[in-house]
């Protein structure tokens, strides 16, 4: 009888080291908060692009189609029909009615013109009888604007640059402003003069070359 329990009493003493080692083995295992759940494959975090994360982050997004200003229709101008430099319905159409060069007309804003051309790779001043012009050199042309900040003269002189004047350019036979103009006002051997609403185009004839080497548009005095 004292045999069994002594055996008894050494089982109870094995049991105790035991369930002490069990529960100090449980207390270096994380405990697993109440609500928290493991991510599944599908909750995995993807790391986005550089570029992308950048732009999130400060806010850069592409604007929808429909955000996208249209410089030809948000542009108010100055001109009688409303239309922007280079936006007429036929913009390289000559019109003795409506006088464009580059698709500038007399009278546009100083404003049209910035908005348009940018700023002027060069830009000094001309006394003339009519008063001060600020002239704004750009490539291949150039733009005189009056006291009041309106345009006095559009000018083309460059080879590579567009005129909008019925497909005319540059070093262009003299015949082929005849053939799209028509018949000038007044003609030499160095000039065309062709009279519109409130503007005179003329062409620069160079006789040697047989060539066009200037045109100008000028506000009738």
């Amino acid at each position: 009888m004292n045999l069994f329990r002594n055996a008894h009493h050494c089982h109870r003493l094995l049991l105790v080291p035991a369930l002490a080692l069990t529960v100090g083995l449980a207390g270096c295992q994380s405990p697993v908060k109440q609500g928290e759940v493991e991510p599944s494959p599908s909750d995995t975090v993807v790391i986005d692009s550089p570029q992308k994360s950048y732009d999130q982050n400060n806010g850069a997004t592409a604007p929808p189609p429909s955000h996208i200003p249209d410089r030809e229709t948000s542009t108010e101008t100055s001109s009688v029909n409303k239309t922007s430099p280079g936006t007429a319905g036929k913009p390289d159409q000559w019109s003795l009615d409506n006088p464009r060069l580059k698709g500038v007309a007399i009278g546009d804003s100083n404003e049209v013109i910035h908005t348009f051309f940018g700023q002027a790779e060069d830009s000094y001043r001309l006394e003339e009888s009519s008063g001060s012009i600020q002239v704004l050199e750009y490539d291949g042309f150039s733009i005189g604007l009056d006291e009041r900040g309106c345009v006095h003269f559009v000018e083309v002189f460059g080879t590579d640059a567009l005129a909008g004047l019925s497909g005319l350019r540059i070093g262009d036979d003299p015949e082929k402003a005849l053939k799209e103009l028509g018949k000038p006002d007044t003609r030499s051997d160095y000039l065309f003069i062709y009279d519109a609403a409130g503007a005179t185009l003329k062409l620069d004839v160079n006789p040697d070359r047989d060539e066009i080497v200037a045109m100008k548009l000028i506000a009738q005095s």
